[in-house]
């Protein structure tokens, strides 16, 4: 049981989320409520039932970043906020029948998930103003390192002689914003000086470079305050089992957060290369019959849990 459910709670809430407004379910009562998706609005409603919502669990949707405003209004006041995960929520849906689907039965369906899972379930924990800077620089700079690798194929394929002009300056003008994003990026980390100090316990770690170092501390900020299974499993590198009956499936790794397991997937393959302890954890893996991708996915995996553990050992020195 996580600390944020040992006691229970008198209402449970459900908020669904889009860009223009909030439909809001109370799962005790049935009463709902659409509310304008702003500040002001957010806090007047807040106001009008703050004795309810005092005593509430509130489940709220994720949909691409419309959801901070609420999540920050309410913890602020301090209520206990869950920012549920889209995928999880969905497929508690599904296994409740529930097959419509309005703004309305998804307010009612996260109060439902709310009170169901609550006991599993991590409270809202607001990041700072860099932190959630570097974050959105971080996710800016690996759209555009995509954008480079399709537009580096083209310039690789049938087109090219054609168009190869234009993939020429659609490439250079990329490469510009690259190098600007990673120099905001620096000056985001140096500007605070929790970054700072978590970067430089993350650079000593061999393997992990400057930009995987930036990517744990902007998609990964709970490194330190978990354990290491909660550290790879948030990192999606954490091997889930595949076994009925008699039948002994190949373990995968699946969920977390992708971003980080590519950038922990860079640094394994730097790692069993530099790093001296890996180099011999992948290679006796290997040799006991495991498949290099899978010896490589134990490393990143180690990676992880080392970082977090360094992490949270220098929070408590």
């Amino acid at each position: 049981m996580t600390n944020q459910a040992k006691q229970d709670n008198r209402f449970h809430i459900g908020i669904d989320v889009a860009k223009a407004k909030l439909d809001i379910h109370c799962l005790e009562t049935g009463a709902d409520w659409q509310v304008e998706n702003n500040t002001k609005e957010i806090r007047a409603f807040a106001r009008r039932h703050h004795k309810m919502l005092a005593q509430s669990y509130i489940a709220i949707e994720t949909t691409g970043g419309y959801e901070h405003l609420c999540c920050e209004a309410l913890h602020g006041r301090g209520y206990k906020v869950h920012q549920a995960h889209s995928y999880r929520v969905k497929s508690f849906i599904r296994s409740m029948g529930q097959g419509a689907k309005t703004d309305r039965l998804d307010a009612m369906m996260l109060a439902a998930y709310g009170h169901e899972r609550k006991t599993k379930l991590r409270l809202y924990a607001p990041r700072s103003a860099n932190q959630q800077l570097l974050k959105s620089l971080m996710l800016r700079r690996e759209d555009l390192v995509k954008m480079q690798t399709q537009e580096k194929n083209r310039l690789a394929g049938p087109m090219a002689k054609a168009l190869g002009a234009s993939f020429k300056a659609i490439l250079k003008a990329i490469a510009n914003q690259i190098r600007l994003v990673e120099r905001k990026i620096r000056a985001c980390i140096k500007q605070d000086e929790n970054l700072q100090a978590r970067e430089k316990v993350l650079l000593q770690i061999k393997g992990i470079g400057e930009i995987t170092s930036c990517s744990l501390l902007a998609l990964l900020p709970e490194l330190g305050a978990m354990d290491r299974k909660q550290a790879a499993a948030l990192a999606g590198l954490a091997p889930y089992a595949k076994d009925s009956g008699e039948y002994r499936g190949y373990r995968s790794v699946k969920g977390g957060r992708p971003a980080v397991r590519r950038a922990l997937f860079m640094a394994a393959l730097s790692a069993v290369r530099h790093n001296r302890e890996m180099k011999i954890f992948y290679t006796r893996l290997c040799a006991n019959g495991k498949k290099p991708i899978v010896a490589l996915t134990a490393t990143a995996r180690k990676l992880v849990t080392i970082a977090n553990a360094r992490i949270r050992d220098m929070k408590l020195s």
